[in-house]
């Protein structure tokens, strides 16, 4: 395998930290300097609940780029690291980030780890804009399948799906956790950021303040979940207003349909089953389970909704039966996953699990067909269209189904101070 030759940062602020295809210098590489380029882009917050995951998929991006020693047919290829950063929010950031993916003629697809309200700015901006977006952050339903009213059709200006997931949905996480014992009616929380519980309630009341406004101005009694009121795009009020729902606030809502429950607040001490979300946004995952751990008896189920794998230590000493729910993005443990993470522990010090053995599989096949295309120009449409269509089918891609080719939902029980299989 040919050595991993340049690590560079680009961008004057640190913007992007990139893999350059050609190595810093291009003399006696047998190869010119001028060689047209073709760019797979990976973006994260580096300081975000994916922080980890950002890093292991941009990790296989770079080893898949070497092992082709940097060359996609004609072209060279190249890795461009795009951080959401926090100083102008989350969305905001998110958003520019893509309209950056855009401007680049050389974009082949964005690798991304967004959540929810961030996705909302995101999928539709590369879609409008024909670029692939592989999303391996929430598991938002309504990004290729119906959700919310409107999704998935808000998702998708061009008229065609131009997205895949890389972990499984909501829906499967709580189908997973209809299947543990004892569960039926049982109550669901979500712990938020005080950020995000304020942020929410803010939206709720702007939305029913509009609704109520429409109604009024329509001759319409304020509507119900089930009289939607449509706007002149097509969608409804109260669908553009969910959409920026929490990936917390989501998930939760898909648990209680699955177990027949009911959403309660979180700030109590509750007896019996409870099962417990915690919001990508709430910084420390950890923290928040010990401290449900202290405020619930019966049996507790703990899903994070940025599957962050929390330690056994955290609910030691509950009193009752606990379990943890989690996605995971591919096996680790194969012997091409091994290799895979040898490799990057070799080449950064470093060993990211799942996330690199995932980033690199995603990698291959979008420089394979990369490949396939005539040397000097890409198009769009035909590329992102030829990528997403070949996802079912291709064990080195997600899927744009209900089902995930690799990733998987893992249920674990507190077992004698550790976590063991559930299943």
């Amino acid at each position: 395998m040919t050595p991993l030759r340049g690590l560079a940062a680009l961008g004057a602020a640190g913007l992007a930290l990139g893999l350059t295809a050609c190595g810093g210098d291009s003399a006696g590489s047998g190869r010119p300097a001028h060689r047209p380029i073709s760019v797979v882009y990976v973006v994260g917050d580096p300081r975000g609940p994916w922080a980890g995951r950002t890093e292991g998929l941009a990790d296989g991006v770079k080893i898949a780029i070497a092992e082709r020693d940097g060359l996609v047919g004609e072209r060279a290829a190249s890795i461009v690291v795009v951080p959401v950063v926090q100083r102008d929010g989350p969305q905001v950031s998110a958003a520019v980030g893509a309209g950056r993916i855009l401007r680049d003629s050389r974009a082949l697809a964005a690798i991304g780890t967004w959540t929810s309200p961030q996705l909302t700015q995101v999928a539709a901006q590369l879609n409008g804009g024909e670029v692939t977006l592989l999303q391996y952050g929430s598991g938002t339903n309504g990004l290729l399948s119906t959700g919310l009213p409107g999704e998935p059709s808000v998702y998708q200006p061009s008229g065609k799906s131009l997205a895949l997931r890389g972990v499984p949905g909501d829906a499967q996480v709580a189908a997973a956790i209809r299947g543990l014992p004892g569960l039926r009616g049982a109550d669901v929380v979500v712990s938020e950021s005080t950020f995000a519980a304020r942020n929410r309630a803010s939206r709720e009341e702007a939305a029913k303040a509009a609704e109520a406004e429409i109604a009024t101005l329509r001759g319409k009694k304020p509507p119900t979940p089930e009289d939607e009121l449509p706007d002149p795009a097509g969608q409804t009020i109260r669908s553009l207003y969910n959409e920026q729902s929490s990936d917390g606030t989501r998930l939760a809502e898909q648990v209680r349909k699955a177990v027949g429950g009911a959403i309660r607040p979180v700030g109590v001490a509750r007896r019996g089953t409870t099962v417990a979300v915690i919001d990508s946004e709430q910084p420390d995952a950890a923290a928040e389970a010990r401290s449900l751990a202290r405020r619930t008896t019966g049996t507790l189920v703990l899903v994070d909704a940025a599957d962050r794998a929390i330690p056994a230590g955290a609910v030691a000493g509950h009193r009752g039966t606990v379990y943890r729910v989690r996605r995971t993005l591919d096996d680790p443990a194969t012997a091409a996953a091994r290799r895979i993470r040898a490799k990057e522990r070799e080449l950064f010090g470093r060993d990211r699990g799942e996330s690199v053995v995932a980033g690199y599989r995603a990698a291959r096949r979008i420089l394979e067909l990369a490949a396939s295309q005539p040397a000097k120009t890409i198009e769009r449409m035909p590329y992102a269209s030829g990528l997403v269509a070949d996802a079912p089918d291709d064990p080195d891609l997600p899927v744009k189904a209900g089902q995930v080719s690799s990733g998987r939902v893992v249920v674990e029980r507190l077992s004698g101070g550790r976590w063991t299989s559930a299943r």
